[in-house]
């Protein structure tokens, strides 16, 4: 295969789950698409870059990963965000293509590879990148084969040449799948992203050796219930998992069920420094509305505590930190109010609160009917 390098992310398929799979839509595989699964089960590869010749006319990117057939089988089951089950139809009809026929196989650095499994083009093989890019393109390529022996690097580059002794690495890193949360993010159905995930983790653990604990993987889904429990169960480390905690319900089960000191630094950072950070607006308004619930729910927070700077000295206190997020706070309660006073419409930023308890915190009195007014009128404005 042109000195393509593979690399497994999953445990060995059979004929028996791809004919569920095939059965689920309806259409038989491309053969040479079924014997890669038989022998991959999805993976990555070096190098990664589909060069389709001079006749393709359309972009292209790299391939982050093929899909096994468990992630061909969700996408089926589930309207994936890597999928195309959002995309207005007129999308579709430009090209002919009816969307029970398509298969997507790969994801990209930006956008999807996907068959067309019709019988007018059967095998054909479409690019679809709505991230700034053609939106749904047909690619030169007719055949899974063709497509996988393409790989190298892009066009043009004569100075990259392929390194044949190159290994892929064994170190935990964000790129690899089961830190795709993508991939197993099924809201309205928890149990079927969260079975993905476990046959995903499996693998990792069972081919892959760390003495951290999964600590990356546990930080990452701290805030999934279903897989942080699983990940306990499997022995994760908990070090880091109140810095990386945004949800209120996370952190008193961390705190109080789990016993995690939620005043205790990790690796340099105190877990409440994350819960003040007040930039961008975004995680502001979060953060505000978390401190406010974590008070309701009488977590015990030490405000005394001061965060170290680079240069090792003391920083301000959380205290501190807390008026300063409040004052955040309150620029945007008002930006709000002069935005829906000029176009006499909502931002579309969700309603804001006011917290007694952080309030009190603080030792500040605010003019109540100042702020109640404020909140009184934008509200009305939000419904």
């Amino acid at each position: 295969m042109n000195n393509i390098k593979i690399k497994k992310e999953e445990f060995d398929t059979n004929r028996a789950e791809i004919a569920k799979a095939e059965a689920i839509l309806d259409k038989n595989f491309p053969n040479d698409y079924v014997e890669f699964l038989l022998q991959y089960n999805g993976a990555i590869t070096y190098p990664n870059w589909p060069n389709l010749g001079p006749d393709n006319k359309t972009e292209i990117w790299e391939v982050e990963r093929f899909f096994s057939i468990g992630d061909v089988i969700i996408q089926k089951l589930y309207p994936m965000t890597y999928t195309l089950h959002d995309i207005d139809e007129e999308s579709f009809h430009e090209h002919n293509l009816d969307p029970k026929n398509i298969l997507v196989f790969a994801e990209g650095e930006r956008g999807i590879y996907f068959f067309n499994l019709s019988s007018e083009e059967y095998g054909q093989i479409y690019i679809a990148n709505f991230s700034g890019g053609d939106g749904i393109s047909r690619t030169s390529c007719n055949s899974f084969s063709k497509f996988l022996n393409s790989l190298g690097f892009p066009e043009g580059d004569d100075k990259v040449e392929i390194d044949l002794d190159f290994e892929f690495s064994t170190d935990y890193n964000s790129s690899i799948k089961v830190m795709q949360s993508h991939m197993f993010y099924t809201p309205d159905k928890p149990k079927l992203g969260f079975q993905r995930f476990k046959e995903v983790f499996d693998y990792y653990e069972q081919t892959t050796s760390t003495n951290d604990g999964f600590k990356g993987i546990a930080y990452n889904y701290v805030d999934d219930r279903l897989k942080l429990n699983y990940l306990l169960q499997k022995g994760c480390e908990t070090d880091n998992l109140l810095r990386g905690a945004k949800k209120a319900d996370t952190i008193e089960y961390l705190v109080k069920k789990l016993k995690l000191n939620i005043n205790r630094m990790d690796n340099g950072i105190y877990p409440l420094q994350n819960y003040l950070i007040d930039r961008p607006d975004y995680y502001a308004k979060q953060n505000y509305e978390l401190i406010d619930e974590l008070l309701k729910r009488d977590i015990p927070l030490d405000w005394s505590i001061k965060a170290k700077t680079y240069d090792g000295n003391d920083g301000p206190s959380m205290l501190d930190k807390l008026l300063t997020l409040h004052k955040k706070y309150l620029d945007m309660i008002a930006k709000e109010e002069e935005f829906q006073n000029q176009y006499k419409r909502p931002s579309g930023i969700p309603p804001f609160i006011k917290s007694e308890l952080i309030e009190e915190k603080i030792g500040i009195k605010i003019d109540d009917n100042w702020i109640n007014n404020i909140l009184r009128k934008i509200s009305r404005g939000n419904k």
